[in-house]
């Protein structure tokens, strides 16, 4: 009876709106991870939920279309002392992750779109946030080290890499650390 009773609050911890009902839930980002070497900006960010007809904007994402946010030495302060430019940073020192237009949206998009561009060339990332996505973004996680020790929290940032050749890779980013996606 009691395992019953527990396994109905944790399925039912979950809400019909989509993500926990619990105040540590932030609203989902969209960030990009850009290599030294190979600077890239987003243009626009968005994503849509198609069941509760919205579509929500990041904020603009600035100066990274042609120069390279911070020196090579930033770079290496931050990653690593031997860090050659080329490989994507994971790191929030580095990887710049805007919030949503207005108070931001908790329940999960349906589709990210990415419009982005390298050495002139402009490139359209379409992402389906599919129920495994989505499932990894509201699973509860604990803080381990640091001044929220012990407080819950999930991983509800979207990280793209962005790569010279138009792909782009995908992270979610949340309770200090990356979880790789494809």
């Amino acid at each position: 009876l009691i395992l019953t009773i527990t396994t109905l609050i944790i399925t039912t911890a979950c809400t019909d709106q989509g993500y926990p009902d619990d105040d540590h839930f932030q609203a989902w980002r969209i960030g990009a991870a850009i290599s030294y070497e190979f600077p890239s900006g987003v243009l626009q960010a968005y994503g849509v939920n198609e069941e509760e007809d919205w579509t929500s904007m990041m904020l603009p994402y600035g100066n990274l279309v042609l120069e390279p946010r911070l020196t090579i030495e930033n770079y290496r302060r931050y990653t690593y002392s031997d860090y050659d430019g080329n490989v994507l940073p994971l790191t929030g020192a580095l990887n710049f992750t805007p919030n949503q237009l207005g108070k931001g949206k908790k329940s999960l998009p349906d589709q990210l779109y990415v419009y982005w561009r390298n050495n002139s060339t402009d490139y359209t990332t379409v992402v389906d946030v599919t129920p495994k996505i989505k499932a990894a973004m509201v699973k509860e996680y604990t803080y381990q080290i640091g001044s929220f020790e012990g407080q819950s929290c999930y991983q509800t940032d979207f990280i793209f890499g962005l790569l010279p050749d138009g792909r782009a890779k995908l992270w979610l980013k949340g309770c200090d650390y990356y979880t790789y996606i494809d």
